[in-house]
């Protein structure tokens, strides 16, 4: 299943969310990271468990993971997004 990004709203087209097929990917982190839209998209798959790493556009990897698959770690749904 591709990768695909929403926006929360209309409103706030640059928070978005990452997502493949029905799941959401949330970013594992305790702040919220800026992505290039097109580095979202070039998230790669780093584990069969539904493990992904985007990177932000800071250069920094965020691991994205499928709620499911959430333990204790701190996450966030929606991330910013530049065009």
């Amino acid at each position: 299943m591709p990768l695909r990004v929403e926006a929360v709203d209309v409103q706030h087209s640059n928070q978005v969310a990452l997502l493949r097929g029905p799941l959401v990917l949330f970013a594992v982190q305790g702040s919220q990271p800026a992505f290039e839209k097109a580095g979202l998209m070039r998230a790669r798959a780093t584990s069969s468990a539904g493990d992904w790493a985007a990177t932000a556009a800071d250069g920094t990897d965020v691991m994205m993971r499928p709620f499911m698959n959430i333990q204790e770690e701190p996450y966030i749904n929606y991330v910013k997004a530049k065009s």
